[in-house]
């Protein structure tokens, strides 16, 4: 038997290919994010950025007090830092002042970048902000020999004698970090803000649907 002369009805548009033809459409939510703003890093000249590293080679040694170096470390002290200056917690820990970070030599960026965001926190007040430096590629290695291990962040607390001239080149060439959606930190009591979500209307991913859809017609 076959099917010659017989025609087939027209499909339903609520079939599974009539559907699969829809786009469909979806609502995301998307959250301003303040920790993904760029250029929140002071700037630092070659020329600051070279004679800093001179500074360095020539005052600083493994042995220099009150030095911390590497991620773990300096990380762990700058939290401790921004709770003690919030009134969180007190106890003994020696404050970084100056955090200097061989930025384009950590990979990846993510390891880099809440280090605007940790040194405003970890600050005292509007007056006596961390100063947060970068140095160029390359400059790495240089720290390293002065630390005596490999790493690319360093951070020195205010009162090492003989980094005066280190303390003056920074403050004098720096300027100190600039994030304006954290000013109120340093205001007593804090003030707080309803984030801003808004909603953004995408297309569904149909690929897949596609896809199920043309193996359940073969």
């Amino acid at each position: 038997m076959t099917n010659k002369g017989v025609t087939k009805p027209n499909a339903a548009p609520t079939s599974l290919k009539a559907r699969s033809n829809k786009k469909n459409q979806v609502v995301k939510a998307l959250l301003d994010n303040p920790y993904t703003q760029s250029n929140t890093w002071p700037f630092v000249t070659p020329s600051v950025a070279k004679d800093l590293l001179d500074l360095m080679d020539a005052v600083l040694d493994r042995n220099t007090p009150f030095l911390h170096h590497g991620f773990n470390s300096t990380v762990e002290t700058l939290e401790r830092q921004a709770a003690n200056n919030r009134g969180k917690h007190k106890d003994s820990v020696k404050q970084i002042k100056y955090l200097i970070v061989c930025k384009y030599d950590i990979t990846p960026q993510l390891l880099t970048s809440m280090f605007p965001v940790l040194c405003f926190t970890a600050s005292k007040d509007a007056s006596d902000m961390v100063k947060l430096v970068q140095l160029p590629r390359g400059s790495m290695e240089r720290i390293s020999k002065i630390t005596g291990t490999s790493t690319g962040i360093l951070g020195l607390s205010n009162d090492i004698a003989s980094a005066e001239p280190i303390y003056k080149l920074i403050d004098e060439n720096v300027k100190d970090i600039d994030i304006p959606w954290l000013r109120g930190i340093f205001e007593s009591p804090g003030k707080f803000y309803q984030p801003q979500v808004k909603q953004l209307p995408v297309k569904a991913p149909q690929r897949k649907q596609k896809k199920s859809i043309e193996k359940m017609n073969a």
